[in-house]
Order: C-alpha cells, then sequence, then structure tokens
C-alpha cells in the first residue's frame, strides 16, 4: 500500500516547486548596472551687476549629474549694468570659480564664446587644487582680470561647460552632489 502521509507532502513540495519556477520565471535575476544616456544643456540664468565695489557669489548646485558624453553647460553674465543702472567709475572685476572634489569632473570656461564654437579659447588662467583648514578639498579656477568702463553698458557672457564622462558609470558616483560656487570681486580702477 501507499502511505498517505508521504503523498501529501510529496504533493506539497511538488507545488512549491512550481510556484518557486514561476516566481522565478516572472522575475528576471540581472546585474544591474548605474548607466543611463541624457543630454542636458541647463540655461542657468545667474546675472551679476557689478555697480560698485563689492563681493558677490553664487552657488549651483550640480545634482543629479550622471555620466554622459555631452557636457553639463551653465551660463551666466556679469554686467556693469542693470538695465537701469550703470557704474559711475571705470570698475574692474576677478573672476573665481570654486568648486569641491566629490565627483571627478572637468570643467571649461569661455568668455563671450560658446563651447561648441570653432576656435573657441577657454578663459581659465589657472586651475588649483588644494585643502582647507577643515581638509575638505577644493578646486579653484581663475580667470584673467576684467575691465568695465563707466562710458557705456557692458556686458560679459560665460558659459561654464562641465564633462562627467561616461567612464565614471560606477555606483560609487550615485547621489554625489557637487558644488560650484562663483565669486565676482569688482573694485574701482585707480589710475
Amino acid at each position: 500500500m501507499f502511505d498517505k502521509n508521504r503523498l501529501l507532502l510529496m504533493c506539497k513540495l511538488f507545488i512549491l516547486v512550481i510556484a518557486l519556477i514561476i516566481t522565478l520565471s516572472l522575475t528576471p535575476i540581472v546585474f544591474s548596472r548605474y548607466e543611463t544616456e541624457a543630454a542636458s544643456v541647463a540655461n542657468t540664468n545667474i546675472a551679476f551687476y557689478i555697480l560698485k565695489e563689492n563681493y558677490y557669489t553664487e552657488s549651483l548646485s550640480l545634482v543629479s549629474m550622471i555620466p554622459q558624453s555631452a557636457p553639463y553647460v551653465y551660463n551666466f553674465t556679469v554686467a556693469n549694468n542693470d538695465g537701469i543702472n550703470r557704474v559711475e567709475t571705470d570698475m574692474e572685476y576677478d573672476l573665481s570659480i570654486i568648486t569641491t572634489t566629490n565627483l571627478p569632473l572637468t570643467y571649461e570656461l569661455y568668455m563671450n564664446q560658446t563651447y561648441d564654437q570653432t576656435g573657441a579659447t577657454s578663459a581659465i588662467l589657472s586651475q588649483n587644487t588644494a585643502a582647507d583648514e577643515d581638509g575638505a578639498y577644493f578646486k579653484t579656477i581663475k580667470t584673467a582680470k576684467q575691465t568695465f568702463s563707466y562710458s557705456a553698458n557692458q556686458a560679459n557672457n560665460y558659459q561654464l561647460v562641465v564633462y562627467f564622462p561616461t567612464t565614471y558609470t560606477h555606483y560609487k558616483y550615485q547621489d554625489i552632489a557637487e558644488m560650484v560656487r562663483i565669486v565676482i570681486e569688482s573694485k574701482q580702477v585707480v589710475e
């Protein structure tokens, strides 16, 4: 004769195996990878109006950056007028861009040109990476001193181009934010 308990155990085991096979076939087993494709041209409308001697700063948070072949582009303007008022003396300014070094990014800066323009030349005079008093590393990008006249409305349009190459698709670069601070120090031209 056959054992009724053993038959019940075999039926339960058979149903469990079938349920497991169905579950595995409906849920694919894959190894995912942090990789995606996107194109971005961020058109940030930042304007600095140099109307007096001052220290101007603006921060950009580069969140949600993903490695891609196309660069991220940020535009900003430095002007000697705000559309109504204009400087009353000749002014000069120094432009610095200070960035965190959380991601392996490459920066380019163009003045009154676009990065994709034929013959475009970088406005970067120097780049330096150094630790602050807390041990955090920052990259400082400097440009040549620029001068505005009081006699006419003038503006310099800048394009900051940020490259995050596709070679950095590893998950350890996921959810890391990069901060960029644009700093302008202006003063009167004293002859």
